[in-house]
């Protein structure tokens, strides 16, 4: 690929990479854990120099460089970071965003017990709302948003149960049976709000 790439930029214009090139190349790049961003940085530059439609970059492209976000065990806090500017850099390209995209960008955010992670999903959500856009979530989506609702300022706690209760209904529409886990920690956030204390 760097062969193609230098290759391209010398003159050979008929040699000009598409977004499924660069798309295995980020993605063997992310299995390497080896210049993934650097390698995604360069085929948003060359899109936003050209805006050429062969180059722009799908879902499928910003999900690998999340993955390799995802797999990273330590600056937890980074990862969430630049996971959030990752998907502010998609919406502004007007990618869709899919499920993939929306669990990787929270399970980033609420690993490692973010204590900003309610407010950030939170945002998430009005922005995806802002652009139309809808990913269908799935049990992962939910259950992370459960986590989610675990970083929240005392000021926050009153919408933070609201939002794990709502969330509970959604586990139960897709899933009725659910481990006595779930059902105990629904139990609590139940009593929170009848008490007007967080759980």
């Amino acid at each position: 690929f760097r062969h193609l790439m230098t290759l391209y930029h010398s003159g050979y214009s008929n040699l000009e990479p598409d977004c499924e090139t660069f798309t295995g190349y980020i993605r063997a790049c992310a299995a390497m854990d080896k210049n993934v961003e650097k390698a995604f940085q360069e085929m948003i530059s060359l899109y936003t120099s050209t805006r050429k439609e062969a180059l722009k970059p799908t879902a499928e492209v910003f999900n690998a460089v999340l993955l390799s976000f995802s797999r990273k065990s330590v600056r937890t806090f980074h990862a969430g970071n630049e996971s959030m500017k990752l998907l502010k850099q998609m919406l502004d390209l007007g990618v869709e965003p899919d499920t993939k995209t929306l669990n990787f960008v929270l399970h980033n955010l609420t690993r490692g017990n973010n204590k900003y992670s309610f407010v950030m999903v939170t945002k998430i959500f009005e922005r995806l709302k802002e652009c139309g856009y809808h990913p269908e979530r799935d049990s992962y989506t939910l259950h992370y948003i459960l986590d989610a609702c675990g970083g929240y300022a005392t000021t926050e706690s009153e919408i933070a149960l609201k939002k794990c209760l709502s969330t509970f209904r959604e586990i139960r529409e897709k899933k009725p049976c659910w481990s006595q886990h779930l059902w105990d920690f629904e139990q609590s956030c139940l009593a929170a709000v009848d008490q007007g204390a967080c759980c």
